[in-house]
């Protein structure tokens, strides 16, 4: 029975990335298709519902190898404590390496978020329900290189509390993206120790963020490459941006 060769037939599973259906068929046919369908189905997972939560959690536990392909994963938390559904996931993962967070991040599970994978590029766009968890986020991913902060915002237990809660260090991180509208984030991250950050994208609200960014700007040097900055200011009854 003549077979086509190898580089035939993954030509046309990569032909096939982002089509699904033909993906699964594929599986199906083709014994030799499987382990690369995989790769294609499994790389990019998004749970933003309790019913995608439920559903790849009972994937996972009749399949478990299968969490080893996933590598882009994108988490719609809520403000109930982490569910078994959630804690069973993470553990059964171990080879993220692209995290993105939304909605309201509570109850930080050091452990299960550790669990997920190497993580190196990190979004977050979400509220937090304790700012002790922001610190726990960020020690479970020493390897960040990229970092998103997004109108992260946490609840307010007072100044003087907030700048004694430091941040893990942060020396592998090459790009940062974020807004100013936390301040103890701004702080925090803004005058930490950035030695190889090349990228920064900042939006500022208050003259406290600008104060901050000047100052993270001249420990920098000519080590950062690219640089893009927002101010928003108001003048007239009207909000402007230059």
């Amino acid at each position: 029975m003549p077979m086509l060769p190898p580089e035939l037939t993954d030509r046309i599973i990569d032909f096939l990335h982002d089509d699904l259906g033909g993906l699964h068929n594929c599986s199906l046919t083709c014994r030799s298709w499987v382990a690369a369908a995989r790769l294609h189905l499994f790389h990019t997972v998004k749970l933003d519902t309790a019913r995608k939560y439920h559903t790849f959690d009972q994937i996972l536990l009749l399949s478990p190898h299968l969490g080893l392909y996933v590598r882009n994963l994108t988490l719609d938390m809520s403000p109930q404590p982490p569910s078994p559904a959630f804690i069973s996931i993470t553990s059964r993962l171990g080879a993220v390496t692209t995290l993105r967070l939304q909605g309201w991040v509570k109850h930080i599970h050091q452990e299960a978020f550790a669990a997920i994978g190497p993580v190196t590029d990190l979004t977050i766009l979400g509220s937090f329900s304790e700012l002790w968890d922001v610190p726990a986020l960020f020690e479970a991913y020493p390897r960040l290189e990229s970092l998103t902060l997004w109108s992260v915002l946490y609840d307010c237990i007072g100044g003087r509390k907030a700048r004694s809660v430091k941040l893990a260090p942060l020396s592998n991180l090459r790009r940062l993206c974020m807004d100013g509208g936390s301040e103890f984030l701004t702080y925090s991250i803004l005058l930490n120790a950035l030695p190889h950050l090349e990228s920064l994208s900042f939006t500022a609200y208050h003259a406290f963020d600008t104060s901050v960014l000047c100052r993270l700007l001249r420990s920098l040097g000519a080590g950062l490459k690219e640089l893009e900055m927002q101010v928003w200011y108001r003048a007239q009854g009207k909000d402007i941006c230059v």
